[in-house]
């Protein structure tokens, strides 16, 4: 049976990245998916995570604007 490994292992998020690479060891494990299927979704997956890690954060964001409205909205160099 061939499937494509997207539909199995949907990755839209880091959270669901790592979701995903423990799924897919687990079916290595089981002999569901080959290695190569397995080194192909931890690649997806740690270039979703590497994205998630480069973007700044929601929080990060709100602190910044706080700290530019104290300073009268200029920003502090």
């Amino acid at each position: 049976m061939r499937f494509r490994l997207d539909d199995i292992f949907p990755i839209s998020d880091a959270p669901s990245a790592r979701l995903m690479k423990i799924k897919a060891m687990c079916l290595l494990e089981a002999g569901v998916i080959s290695a190569a299927e397995r080194s192909e979704i931890d690649r997806r997956a740690d270039r979703e995570i590497a994205r998630e890690r480069r973007a700044p954060s929601h929080g990060h964001l709100r602190a910044q604007r706080r700290r530019d409205h104290r300073a009268g909205g200029r920003r502090a160099a």
